[in-house]
């Protein structure tokens, strides 16, 4: 069998997964056309069976044939014998009874006829993966052929990449050819991307780029990279550029991003490089960490060794901790027992009890309670009841919340509310959230038949707030039967969600609230959000309201939205307030802002306005001197 295919089929099949790969991915079969390819003419391929792969049979093609009954291995290796015995005439048959395929099946024997095909002909190759469906993962097949392709004819490659419609497609072909080019030439592959690229697409084909460089003289790319100005690029191919040494030099590249104030290159490449260090030589690797100053950088990668070392051997870094520097204990622990609650839950509860009273002991329980809430909720939730009062307690439930609320959010909910103080309960937030989204109309009848009291308004502002996004008349129809305790909380969220999205709807829908602190509560809301994006239209509005409560509330609101626009029309807002509190505290919020921004600006409007009292004033310019931060 011919080495090279192999390898390129192998390759693909990396990329593409194996026999279980690719479930139909929605309705992208375009009518049939003819095309003509190395000489052969046959209709693309996109049969009827696509839109229900599952019916079709293996016996009913000569492919399926090949590879019914057969192991995974076996199937493969058929697979590259049939790919071995075609010719380029032969590949777009090929390919469109692989198209006939059941989807699990059909995916893994295009990659394979692909590679094939890349190697008579790549570019008919590339042409032919450009009509396949999405469901057969045209991109993978398109890069396979495109890197034979670029190898053999670039400038061919390039011309034919560069003709095709713009999209993702042309830019991910011109971004693989730019990361070939940068092989031999990496100041021509700048030049290409340049030449080829809007500034803001290009960042993938410059990630190629610079990839490409870093195998070949990784020093150059270095440089190159740090010299770039725009700093979300320059993070982009750092990464790149950094992510080609974790391989070989890992504690290069954890010295080179220990500085960084990027916290992807520290985070994400920082924790990939102590990763593939940590599996060659642990001890060393552990050691390095030890030997970082003290800051994130090192609490971070401390918690990452207990991880690694707990995978390995639990009892054994649970020795360690104890030998290492009393500051690295809590993150160590974290890190051990959040892998060991994986590993063996019962074996990591008793090893959390037997630890020493204290915040080392309810840190480590704390973990294991947000490891276990979706696995064992019962376990999980016995155990929280070893934690005492304080923060290891709070944050636990912060955590917990977040993760039950996904698989479970009623039951998340009820034990909430029954286990968990009224004043504690912001973690409520959260799962009603989560439930909102998946469940609304469950949410919401929850929510509604909670007695009154126990935070109900804002839960049900919660729910609310997540029903705006899809029918706001059918939540605001459920606010209006809430009694008004409990509508006065529920507005607020809802309104702004609702008046970010339609603040005309929202705000004739506010105007028939009968209680008047909602309804006051709804005018905030709205000249908040309506004021931050078309103060013109709010404005408008404002002029049409009758002089009262409501009035002064929404000017309020629009006033300050305003000031980050136009801080003296903010302040010819505010001074309409009739409430003369209300209106000298929203005077000030817009002063201090204004002030912070443009002092010359705001001290001018101070000595010439004639409708503010002489103490006010004075109070003011005190706040010139010293400015103030807005009090709501």
């Amino acid at each position: 069998m011919n080495t090279t295919i192999l390898r390129a089929g192998a390759a693909v099949l990396l990329l593409g997964g194996v026999w279980g790969f690719g479930y139909f991915v929605g309705s992208d079969h375009p009518s049939s056309t003819t095309r003509t390819f190395g000489g052969s003419s046959s209709t693309t391929p996109y049969p009827d069976s696509i839109a229900a792969p599952e019916a079709a049979k293996l016996s009913s093609t000569a492919i399926g044939r090949l590879i019914d009954g057969k192991s995974d291995y076996r199937k493969q290796t058929a697979l590259y014998s049939y790919a071995e015995s075609l010719d380029a005439s032969k590949m777009p048959g090929a390919v469109n009874e692989a198209m006939q395929l059941p989807i699990q099946h059909r995916n893994a024997a295009l990659a394979v006829l692909f590679a094939r095909w890349a190697e008579l002909d790549p570019e008919a190759a590339a042409k032919y993966a450009n009509l396949l469906p999405k469901s057969a993962n045209p991109a993978m097949l398109r890069r396979a052929a495109m890197t034979a392709w670029t190898e053999k004819d670039m400038d061919g490659a390039l011309a034919w990449a560069r003709s095709l419609e713009k999209g993702e497609a042309r830019n991910d072909t011109l971004s693989l050819i730019a990361g070939a080019l940068a092989k031999r030439d990496p100041n021509a592959a700048m030049q290409m991307v340049k030449d080829n690229f809007a500034p803001r697409e290009a960042g993938s084909a410059y990630e190629s780029v610079f990839a490409a460089w870093a195998e070949s003289d990784f020093a150059a790319a270095m440089v190159a990279a740090q010299g770039i100005t725009d700093p979300q690029l320059r993070a982009r191919v750092l990464r790149a550029t950094l992510s080609k040494r974790t391989d070989s030099d890992p504690k290069g590249v954890l010295e080179a991003v220990r500085t960084s104030k990027v916290s992807d290159l520290r985070w994400n490449v920082g924790n990939n490089a102590l990763n593939r260090w940590m599996e060659r030589d642990l001890t060393a690797a552990r050691d390095y960490v030890l030997g970082l100053p003290n800051g994130e950088m090192r609490e971070m990668q401390v918690r990452q060794v207990a991880q690694e070392m707990a995978r390995r051997d639990p009892q054994e870094a649970l020795t360690w901790i104890d030998s290492i520097p009393e500051g690295d204990r809590e993150e160590a622990i974290e890190g051990l027992f959040s892998s060991w609650a994986n590993k063996d839950p019962n074996a990591a509860i008793q090893a959390a009890r037997a630890l020493p009273e204290g915040r080392v002991q309810e840190n480590a329980i704390a973990q294991l309670v947000q490891n276990l809430i979706e696995s064992d909720s019962t376990t999980a939730l016995e155990l929280l009841k070893d934690l005492p009062e304080g923060a290891a307690r709070q944050n636990a439930l912060s955590n917990v919340s977040y993760r039950w609320a996904r698989i479970d959010p009623q039951a998340a909910a009820n034990w909430y509310i029954t286990n968990v103080p009224e004043n504690q309960r912001g973690s409520m937030h959260q799962i009603m959230w989560e439930w909102s989204r998946s469940d609304p109309e469950a949410a919401m009848k929850w929510a509604i038949e909670l007695p009154e009291g126990d935070n109900k308004g804002q839960i049900l502002g919660q729910v609310f707030s997540q029903m705006s996004r899809n029918d706001p008349a059918a939540a605001a129809a459920q606010i209006e039967k809430l009694p008004p305790e409990s509508q006065r909380n529920a507005v607020s969220n809802f309104i702004s969600n609702w008046a970010h999205r339609d603040p005309e709807a929202a705000v004739r829908w506010a105007a028939t609230l009968r209680d008047e602190s909602s309804k006051n509560t709804a005018y905030s809301n709205v000249a908040s959000q309506w004021g931050q994006r078309d103060p013109i239209s709010a404005a408008r509005w404002l002029e049409k309201l009758p002089v009262g409560q409501a009035r002064d509330a929404a000017v309020s609101s629009f006033s300050y939205a305003a000031s980050q626009s136009d801080p003296e029309g903010a302040v010819a807002w505010a001074v309409t307030i009739r409430n003369p509190d209300q209106q000298q505290q929203t005077i000030r919020n817009v002063y201090s802002n204004w002030i912070r921004r443009d002092p010359t600006a705001a001290g001018s409007w101070l000595q010439s306005a004639n409708t503010i009292s002489a103490e006010f004033r004075t109070e003011l310019q005190g706040m010139s001197a010293s400015p103030a931060k807005k009090v709501r």
